[in-house]
């Protein structure tokens, strides 16, 4: 499979551009194969309209910054997100937090979205 990491970033703000290539680069560089799916950078209004009526849980809002470019989502190569560790997740959103400035999705409540990074 062709990582789709590259084509995600192409589309995100620079300054979430450059935080999320970071991130990505620290946790490849620990052998972590972290990527940002499809879907998982920048969003057109109507790709999160649909993804918002798709009844998944995937989001929980039309106004996301996915639309905007300020937001991605991290998952691991070969894992489904739901099989990730809540403790992969709680070393990685707070570091990501201290070291890139990032708003990290699993500190919500509702809806708790651990892969979710946001400025």
């Amino acid at each position: 499979m062709t990582d789709p990491t590259l084509a995600q970033l192409r589309g995100l703000n620079y300054q979430m551009y450059s935080r999320a290539v970071a991130l990505i680069n620290d946790l490849r560089s620990v052998g972590v194969p972290a990527v940002i799916q499809p879907l998982g950078g920048l969003r057109t209004p109507s790709d999160q309209l649909k993804l918002y009526n798709s009844g998944t849980g995937v989001t929980s809002t039309t106004k996301s910054r996915h639309v905007t470019g300020m937001a991605f989502d991290l998952d691991v190569y070969g894992i489904n997100r739901n099989s990730i560790p809540k403790s992969f997740w709680d070393i990685v959103g707070p570091y990501a937090e201290a070291r890139y400035g990032l708003t990290w999705g699993g500190r919500w409540r509702q809806p708790y979205d651990p892969g979710h990074f946001q400025l």
